[in-house]
């Protein structure tokens, strides 16, 4: 088998079998232009990506975003703070949403580091090349992309960037037809499980993201208070299978339910706290109920803008909430303003008794920063906040 590196070691292991023979670069050679470096890189790093049982010898995906993390705040505060704390702060969301994000079923031995300094010209190898120096982790392919964009973040920002990450994808699929759905092929935002995917838009006068959800599952994909798709997310929407439920949080959050529905057949479920005043039809009215669809817990809440507003928990792990919790600031949780609350006692109520759930570990907010990890703790902090 032809390796991608000259040699992967850790922990006394060595993996690549013998050693690659590298050649200088004539130097007659004219100058590359970033997108035949990047496609070198790429189709060197799809060769060289391998399913290996190696992750307990290598560090995982998780581990690097630990460290990368730890690395970031240390650094930060040994330099006096350089930069405001808002900046850390989304930096450790990334991260954290990145270590959430892990999943040993779709890791591969990765390179680690792989930019063009660390890229020779090797005469046996299929594409012509080889790395030198791989790190090695056990980790999704983002991994090893990552390095592509840091490198040459400028010019693929004044370039076609979704024609090059298609272009990617479809040298990925070309390969290996038997992985699962490269990172690069998704249009809408791939979250910490794999079967969660949101769309979003800015809104200006609150500096936060509106998001909409969706769960994949093999009786039909459920959406969450849906907003408008562009073509780009319909297409991956399309992709995804049979959308068969859209579910509306509250009144507030009807959003781009009914041209949806009529896209693509799906019914429509809404509070039953709001069944005398919702704006739009409903098949089904939703109180509390466990396990309403297989997976699918759905908790009225009280006190908060709109009369029974939804939230829902996922799979026992990933809570989803429309108006009433909210995040404002990434990794901290808040709810609305007491001015929009019809009565706070009540609202306080209802965000303890979200609070008690066993076992959340993601929350994922109508509006504003997702949460990737820890849930159930930062759900404890939400509660002692509003109860002060």
């Amino acid at each position: 088998m032809n390796q991608p590196c000259n040699e992967l070691g850790t922990n006394g292991a060595s993996f690549g079998g013998t050693g690659a023979q590298l050649a200088e670069a004539p130097k007659n050679k004219p100058p590359m232009t970033v997108k035949q470096q990047i496609e070198i890189i790429c189709t060197t790093l799809d060769l060289g990506w391998q399913r290996v049982e190696v992750e307990n010898y290598l560090m995982t995906g998780a581990e690097k975003a630990q460290a990368q993390a730890d690395y970031i705040l240390t650094e930060w505060q040994a330099l006096d703070r350089p930069c405001p704390e808002q900046v850390i702060d989304q930096a450790m969301a990334f991260a954290s949403a990145r270590k959430a994000a892990y999943d040993p079923l779709n890791s591969y031995l990765s390179h680690g580091d792989a930019h063009i300094w660390y890229t020779l010209e090797a005469l046996k190898s299929p594409t012509g090349y080889k790395f030198v120096d791989p790190d090695g982790l056990f980790a999704e392919h983002a991994m090893d992309l990552a390095i592509l964009l840091r490198e040459w973040r400028e010019e693929l920002l004044a370039g076609d960037t979704q024609r090059a990450m298609d272009k990617s994808g479809n040298i990925n699929r070309a390969n290996h037809p038997d992985r699962h759905q490269s990172s690069l092929e998704q249009s809408m935002k791939a979250l910490h499980k794999n079967n969660l995917y949101c769309w979003s838009q800015f809104d200006e006068s609150r500096n936060i993201d509106f998001h909409s959800y969706v769960w994949i599952r093999d009786g039909g994909n459920v959406i969450f208070d849906p907003l408008p798709l562009t073509d780009h997310d319909k297409n991956h929407l399309n992709s995804l299978g049979k959308v068969s439920h859209i579910i509306i949080s509250n009144s507030d959050h009807v959003r781009n339910a009914l041209e949806l529905a009529d896209e693509t057949g799906a019914e429509i479920w809404g509070p039953a706290g709001e069944r005398g005043s919702f704006p739009i039809p409903c098949s089904k009215w939703l109180g509390e109920n466990m396990d309403l669809i297989e997976g699918l817990d759905v908790y009225a809440l009280a006190g908060s803008k709109t009369a029974g507003e939804l939230a829902f928990v996922i799979e026992g792990q990933t809570l989803i909430t429309g108006d009433l919790i909210r995040a404002h600031k990434a990794g901290e949780l808040c709810i609305l303003p007491n001015a929009k609350l019809e009565n706070l006692p009540a609202a306080i109520n209802s965000v303890k008794k979200l609070a008690e759930i066993k076992g959340i570990t993601a929350i994922l907010p109508g509006d504003g920063w997702p949460i990737f990890r820890d849930g159930g703790l930062v759900m404890s902090e939400l509660v002692t906040a509003v109860s002060e």
